[in-house]
């Protein structure tokens, strides 16, 4: 992904959003669901490149 931004980012149509895990340690499995990406995160994510 940063390649594609770093090396075509003239051609792209809008600025690459990253949608990630929160940059802190990996948590214990428990608290994994609120660690990695939602289908929330990851559509708020779509929605901010689409409304570029």
């Amino acid at each position: 992904m940063s390649t594609l931004q770093h090396e075509a980012f003239q051609l792209l149509d809008a600025p690459v959003h990253r949608v990630a895990a929160w940059d802190t340690p990996y948590p214990p499995g428990a608290l994994e669901s609120h660690f990695l990406p939602s289908v929330a995160r990851v559509m708020d994510g779509v929605r901010l490149t689409i409304a570029f």
